[in-house]
């Protein structure tokens, strides 16, 4: 036993406990003095406005990577068009926009004549028999009959810059549905229709052209979520990739959902 008595010792832990009570006290009161918070309020205002400068600052980049693609993608040449997008991603220049997409886009040969045919694209207008339309290729390209040939027999088929509104008749093109159905005949501006040459409606590469409307299978037609499906079952495609280059022409292939296979309709007023 030291001789410090139950009292005394009682007296010491008390003593002790009002101590670290009052340092704790000192210290929350200079946590929660004016000048702290002050320099608190400061620190995390500055700290949000860094935050909301630097989200300016990607929003600003993205606004500017956004108008150099858009601009390279104006350029009419295709393949000088792949060319200048390339060249921004691999200088560095475009780099808060998805470049491994823009790539792949660029080696497929998928490039759009806009940043904005994507999501017009996806604006499906469902046909009828009482429109015109133009039949729009994912290049922002029309369905046209070659050569003015629109009232021609046997005239071959191509795609090409969508003349202005309203359309040049080679780029007219009506539907004639059975009734509560998307399928049906595909009429030109001289009343012939389209058709898959020599009742090729189920062989593949089999090209189309315009021919007397008639009952067969080959000018049956059904316009389903953006593709134009034969009797077949096979796809209206456009060759060699060509959905973004004038004069490619026409064929069936198996389908597989491919920009060369993807067209959207617009409707048209005509005279």
């Amino acid at each position: 036993m030291d001789g410090t008595t139950p009292k005394e010792t009682q007296l010491d832990l008390k003593e002790s406990k009002a101590k670290t009570d009052a340092e704790s006290g000192k210290e929350r009161r200079w946590l929660s003095s004016p000048l702290i918070l002050t320099l608190a309020g400061l620190l995390g205002t500055g700290f949000g406005a860094a935050l909301q400068g630097y989200s300016s600052f990607q929003l600003e980049r993205q606004k500017f990577e956004f108008n150099l693609v858009q601009k390279a993608l104006e350029t009419k040449d295709r393949s000088e068009a792949a060319k200048q997008l390339v060249f921004l991603i691999d200088s560095g220049v475009i780099r808060s926009l998805d470049t491994e997409r823009i790539r792949e886009i660029v080696e497929n040969n998928q490039l759009p004549t806009s940043l904005n045919a994507s999501a017009k694209r996806k604006a499906v207008l469902k046909p009828s028999s009482k429109g015109t339309y133009q039949l729009v290729s994912a290049g922002g390209l029309c369905l046209d009959a070659k050569d003015y040939g629109y009232d021609k027999e046997g005239g071959s088929l191509q795609v090409w810059s969508c003349s202005s509104q309203p359309p040049l008749p080679p780029q007219w093109w009506k539907f004639q549905l059975q009734q509560g159905l998307q399928q049906g005949r595909i009429l030109s501006a001289g009343n012939l229709c389209l058709d898959a040459k020599d009742y090729g409606e189920k062989r593949l590469g089999n090209p189309l052209h315009l021919w007397k409307c008639n009952t067969q299978a080959a000018q049956k037609w059904t316009y389903l979520h953006g593709k134009i499906l034969s009797a077949g079952n096979l796809c209206l495609a456009i060759k060699n990739n060509g959905e973004s280059q004038d004069g490619s022409p026409l064929h069936l292939e198996q389908c597989k959902g491919s920009p060369t296979q993807t067209w959207s309709l617009r409707q048209v007023e005509v005279e």
